[in-house]
C-alpha cells in the first residue's frame, strides 16, 4: 500500500478489505471495479445523492486526487477468485435466467461498458440490498436504467439475481 492510492485506502480496510477484496457478504469488493465507477460513487456519497452516513464522511474527508488516487488504486487490484459464498443450485439456475437483462452491463462475461460494474462474486447481501434500493427509489443511478430494469423485480427475483452473481 505504499503508493499514494494505497495509503489512502488503508482506511477503507476495515470494511472493504487490505485490497478492496473482502470476504464479506454486506460490503462491496472494490478490487477490480473500474476506477470511474468507484470516482463516481465516492463522488455520489460526498454530494448526498447516495446515502450512506460512514461513506459520506470517508467520501467528504478525501481530497478530489485522493479520491482519484484510491479509485485508480482499488481498480488496479485484482479480485481474487476465492469465493465463501455458499449459493443454492436451484437459486443460481432461477438467478442465471433472470440475470439475462443484466448481463450485458454486469457480466460475469465481457460488459458492454467497461465502467460499470462487474457484480461476480460481490456478496449476495449487498447484491441484495443494493437491488432493493434501486426498486423502490431509495439509490438512483446517472442515467436511470437501474431503477426502471429492477422495477418489476419480486423479492424471490432479486435473491435468485444475488444467488446467481454471489457464486461466480
Amino acid at each position: 500500500m505504499a503508493s499514494p492510492g494505497g495509503q489512502v485506502a488503508f482506511s477503507c480496510t476495515y470494511c472493504h478489505g487490505r485490497y478492496g477484496d473482502n470476504q464479506s457478504d454486506y460490503y462491496p469488493k472494490l478490487a477490480g471495479l473500474p476506477a470511474k465507477y468507484i470516482k463516481d460513487q465516492l463522488l455520489a456519497y460526498r454530494e448526498g445523492r447516495r446515502d450512506s452516513l460512514s461513506m459520506q464522511s470517508m467520501a467528504l474527508a478525501l481530497s478530489l486526487a485522493e479520491i482519484d488516487q484510491v479509485s485508480d488504486f482499488f481498480a488496479s487490484r485484482e479480485q481474487s477468485l476465492e469465493n465463501v459464498f455458499l449459493a443454492d443450485e436451484a437459486q443460481i439456475s432461477k438467478g442465471k435466467k433472470k440475470a439475462l437483462t443484466c448481463v450485458a452491463c454486469h457480466g460475469p462475461e465481457e460488459r458492454v461498458d467497461p465502467n460499470t460494474p462487474p457484480l461476480a462474486r460481490q456478496g449476495y447481501d449487498y447484491l441484495v440490498a443494493q437491488l432493493v434500493a434501486y426498486r423502490e427509489g431509495t439509490r438512483l443511478d446517472t442515467n436511470g436504467v437501474m431503477p426502471a430494469l429492477v422495477a418489476g423485480l419480486s423479492d424471490a427475483d432479486i435473491e435468485a439475481i444475488a444467488h446467481y452473481y454471489a457464486a461466480q
